[in-house]
């Protein structure tokens, strides 16, 4: 801030100027200068020689008046009966610096000069005091300013130092050749908790363990080559514990940066259950929208079904009406006792046409008198290779699935889905869907053929 030092001209010009002619009585000076406003002046009186124009001869102060107080009539005495000495003169415009008006006072011994204006006429007194006033006056500001940036730059600092030793970042300044490392005192850097103290001294390690080819200096000089901030992402493994962080580098001269790290472990953690939930929400949508599609397909092939006239249409609308739905497969009955041995094999889609209930475990269970246990296959029972239906992981791929179909608690067949899954649950038929469609398929063959054999002729 800049301070104009300097009087105030109006008020020194606007003072009334007590003067003297040689003749003046010293009992008159006396009066004048016992007058407030001659104590304004600097406590003196000009005394100028009328009789040559006004030329100003001496200044009478207090001290001179009282040299001659103890001859008997001084009042009377003549301004004259002092020895007077011109005064020391100064221009109007030098009291613009009251600093180089001190500087002439000291060099010419002098407490007062008389200021004087172009044509050399005297308009005022200035004294030692008015000058020394005047400087001090234009110093204040200076010093209250100064005084003021000191306080703001002490509260700054203790601001500064106080909010980075709460700050819960490792903050370090750092070069691009690793040679210069600082620590600024934040929270874990003060070392106060153990877990914080091995953060900082892990951090500190990774720099100085390679040195200049440490791979933590890259995002530095990256910092400083392209004279942004940038990010850097690693991992710290304390107490047992793996812990994210996530460091901004910001270049603060062109060869040094400011590494301010966080740890961002609990943001991770959070960030990672949100996706799971997403996902795990996704998914229940999905299962929803499948079993919500699952069954308006259940009703409209259980229409079908029960449309069907003659086991004939069953065996040729069935293929056709199962391959869109399940991709390929096959549907193995029988041979059923009560039908008289009969027996059903329908592949479609790419179904294996060669497969036959000895690669099933759970036929050939059946057979030996075996309850299949909830679909899981007997250890150490020979099931073929082929045969995955004792795999129940939905998120694995397996090439087939076999739902067993049981009439009055026996296993008198099955529906045999083949293919993967691609790792996605959604895609593959639930369970529950295959097992009433395996309901419904048993049902409408075995009535179906029922029927035919009501209506056929009797054997004599």
């Amino acid at each position: 801030m800049k301070v104009e030092l300097g009087f105030d001209r109006a008020q020194i010009l606007g003072r009334p100027l007590p003067r003297a002619s040689r003749r003046c009585p010293l009992g008159e000076i006396a009066r004048h200068l016992r007058q407030p406003v001659g104590e304004g002046l600097g406590g003196c009186v000009l005394i100028q020689d009328r009789s040559d124009g006004g030329r100003p001869v001496g200044l009478v102060t207090a001290t001179d008046v009282l040299a001659v107080v103890g001859d008997l009539g001084w009042e009377n005495q003549p301004v004259d009966s002092l020895p007077l000495t011109p005064p020391e003169t100064i221009a109007l415009e030098e009291l613009d610096d009251p600093s180089t008006l001190l500087l002439i006072m000291a060099d010419r011994q002098v407490e007062r000069l008389l200021v004087v204006d172009p044509q050399g006429q005297p308009v005022a007194i200035v004294t030692l005091a008015d000058a020394a006033f005047a400087l001090a006056a234009g110093l204040v500001p200076i010093l209250n300013q100064q005084r003021l940036s000191h306080i703001q730059l002490r509260t700054s600092a203790e601001t500064m130092r106080s909010t980075l030793e709460a700050l819960p970042d490792v903050v370090l300044i750092l070069d691009a050749r690793g040679d210069r490392l600082d620590l600024v005192p934040t929270r874990p850097a003060l070392g106060e908790d153990g877990r914080e103290a091995e953060v900082v001294s892990q951090t500190i390690a990774s720099f100085v363990a390679d040195g200049a080819t440490s791979p933590w200096l890259t995002p530095v000089r990256e910092a400083l080559a392209l004279g942004r901030p940038v990010q850097f992402e690693y991992a710290l493994e304390v107490e047992g514990e793996l812990l994210a962080f996530v460091a901004n580098i910001a270049p603060m001269t062109d060869d040094t940066a400011v590494w301010v790290a966080r740890d961002v472990t609990a943001i991770k953690a959070s960030e990672q259950a949100t996706q799971s939930a997403k996902a795990d929400l996704e998914n229940w949508v999905l299962a929803l929208e499948q079993r919500e599609g699952e069954r308006s397909q259940l009703l409209a092939i259980s229409a079908l079904l029960r449309n069907l006239a003659s086991v004939a249409e069953f065996e040729a609308l069935v293929p056709a009406m199962l391959e869109p739905i399940l991709g390929h497969g096959a549907l193995w009955i029988g041979p059923l006792v009560e039908l008289g041995g009969r027996s059903l094999h329908l592949t479609w889609g790419e179904g294996d046409s060669t497969w036959g209930p000895e690669d099933c475990w759970i036929l050939t269970g059946a057979r030996a008198g075996r309850s299949p246990e909830g679909g899981i296959p007997p250890e150490g029972d020979g099931a073929a290779p082929a045969c995955c239906s004792g795999d129940r992981d939905t998120t694995a791929p397996r090439r087939s699935h076999c739902i067993p179909l049981c009439d009055r608690g026996q296993v008198v067949g099955v529906l045999r889905i083949e293919g993967t899954n691609d790792g996605k649950a959604h895609l593959w038929p639930s369970e529950s869907f295959l097992e009433l469609l395996g309901e419904r398929l048993l049902l409408t063959f075995t009535l179906l053929y029922l029927i035919e054999e009501r209506s056929g002729p009797r054997s004599p």
